[in-house]
Formats: structure tokens, sequence, C-alpha cells
């Protein structure tokens, strides 16, 4: 389990999580290699931020710092996470030769009562391992630490 800033991420066997220097409880982000996946939890002080702003920013910076790749939207859904309402953006990388290489989903959520902003972003060569890795997390997250 990882509850060192103010929320909680049960992790399963086998994941690995890294905290980046300069963490607080407003203000941070995690890495973490799980079968198969790349995931990036980062958190910032809601202050007028927006879900739909921290998945677009996020796709954005994705886009950006992989200038090899096309990224593409596939598909945008309402979840919740906890009792938070959340928005989740699926993509597909494409390489060279127009073949997909990848892809990803972002995720992001304000926690109300701790007025902290979290995004979630999972990727992989696996559509199906990168949902079923994200579902878990975010079905273990809680945005009280236990």
């Amino acid at each position: 389990m990882f509850d060192e800033f103010g929320f909680s991420l049960v992790l399963d066997r086998g994941a690995y999580l890294t905290s980046l220097p300069g963490n607080t409880a407003t203000q941070g982000m995690v890495q973490l290699e799980y079968k198969g996946v790349n995931v990036i939890l980062s958190w910032v002080p809601v202050d007028g931020v927006t879900s739909q702003g921290l998945v677009s920013g996020t796709f954005a910076m994705l886009q950006d710092s992989q200038p090899g790749l096309t990224l593409e939207t596939v598909s945008e859904a309402d979840i919740t996470v906890g009792l938070e309402p959340a928005l989740v953006l699926g993509f597909k990388s494409i390489g060279a030769g127009n073949t997909i290489v990848g892809g990803g989903l972002i995720g992001a959520w304000n926690c109300l009562d701790e007025q902290i902003s979290f995004t979630m972003t999972v990727t992989g060569e696996d559509a199906a391992v990168v949902q079923l890795r994200f579902t878990r997390l975010v079905d273990n997250f809680s945005c009280a630490a236990v």
C-alpha cells in the first residue's frame, strides 16, 4: 500500500513504485511499473482545475514528448473513483508504417474534501492489459489515507 501523501493506493504484488523527490500532500508525482504497463499518478491543488483540463493537458504533454508517435483518441467516458466523478480518455499510439504500437488511458478526478486533483496515466502495448491495470488501480484508490 502507498499512503504517504494523504491518499492511499493499494498495490498488487509485482507493482514497483517510485516516488519523485519533492512530493508533498498537495502536489507530486509517482511512477509505477505494474505487470506490463507504466503508470504515472500526479496530484495538484484543485484551485479551479477541471478533470477535462487535466486530461487534455496530460494528453497534449504525452503527444509533445513522443514526436515519433501519433496519438489518437479512441474513447472518452465518465467513471467514479471512490465516490468522486472522474473522466477517462482512451488513446492509441501509432508508429512508423501506420502500425499501432500501444496506447493508454488518462483518468482525472478531484478529491473535494482534500482539495486535491489527481491524474492517472496508464500506458502499454496491450489495450486489454492497460484497461485491466487502470481499473484495478482506480478501484484501489482512496482520497483519504488509510
